[in-house]
């Protein structure tokens, strides 16, 4: 039986699967880790592309297979970017490396230096400095979820 809330989820995003699945076992959790996932995907001070970027990069070092499929196909991103992410390079097109090194000091858990901030917070804001933090850090819980819950 589907329930209310498995009902209200798949008429925004579509059939739940995955850790979106799982948690319906925790539906007040599931809902909240919805809203905050949409907000970021859909809504928010920084564009899609920006966003779909630095979702399939950490999809890619995480070997996360589900959220790559997932992201890639509505990614609207060159070939040239789909092959830096797959390659592990960083781009040479503004902003995208700006956001190669946000991802990198975000994954070595490192603060950033200063003339990157200032880069970062010169083309998306000091709001969309914290919503790419808030989206990195959504998308490694994510993934890091999935990858514990799948073992059982």
């Amino acid at each position: 039986m589907i329930s209310s809330l498995e009902k209200k989820l798949e008429a925004k995003r579509g059939k739940l699967k995955g850790l979106n699945k799982k948690f319906l076992i925790y539906p007040e959790l599931l809902e909240k880790f919805s809203d905050l996932g949409g907000f970021l995907r859909f809504e928010g001070e920084v564009d899609t592309p920006y966003k779909k970027y630095l979702i399939l990069s950490l999809a890619h070092l995480r070997k996360a297979l589900p959220v790559w499929e997932n992201h890639s196909k509505d990614a609207n991103l060159s070939s040239y970017l789909l092959t830096c992410i797959q390659k592990q390079q960083k781009p040479d097109q503004r902003p995208y490396d700006l956001l190669f090194s946000l991802l990198s000091f975000f994954l070595e858990k490192k603060p950033l230096p200063f003339v990157l901030l200032q880069a970062l917070e010169k083309k998306f804001g000091k709001k969309g400095v914290y919503e790419l933090l808030t989206l990195l850090g959504f998308y490694e819980t994510l993934i890091s979820s999935s990858l514990v819950l799948s073992l059982y």
